[in-house]
């Protein structure tokens, strides 16, 4: 059969299952799957935001991951998840942080072109 002999066919079978397990295995640990489950802040209900929020939702359905809506009072308080989140491993007091983007937020509006900072962060 081709000049291969049964233990070369076995050894090249063995191989080739071998690369494939690697390699497998290799997708399954570096290429991280879809998660079922996400958390998305709106704003008031009956807002814009919660309209586009549902929309996500229907999208996020369709592929089998489920969103959940959390209704917030605005900008400010959808911003504390994410300040605490990222100060929680740093020496930058959170409710300081927020503190200043509260501020920056009542701010007086600035022209279209120029761009918006929060200072100290």
């Amino acid at each position: 059969m081709l000049g291969f002999s049964r233990w070369q066919l076995f050894k090249g079978l063995a191989e080739a299952v071998g690369i494939a397990s690697i390699v497998s295995l290799t997708l399954i640990y570096f290429v991280p799957a879809t998660p079922s489950k996400v958390i998305m802040a709106t704003g008031p209900n009956g807002s814009t935001f919660e309209y586009y929020g549902r929309q996500y939702r229907e999208t996020f359905a369709r592929s089998n991951v489920e969103l959940e809506l959390r209704e917030t009072a605005g900008a400010a308080e959808n911003l504390e998840p994410a300040l605490a989140e990222k100060f929680r491993s740093n020496t930058v007091d959170p409710v300081t942080a927020l503190e200043r983007v509260r501020s920056a937020l009542r701010a007086p509006q600035r022209s279209a072109g120029s761009s918006f900072a929060i200072p100290g962060l």
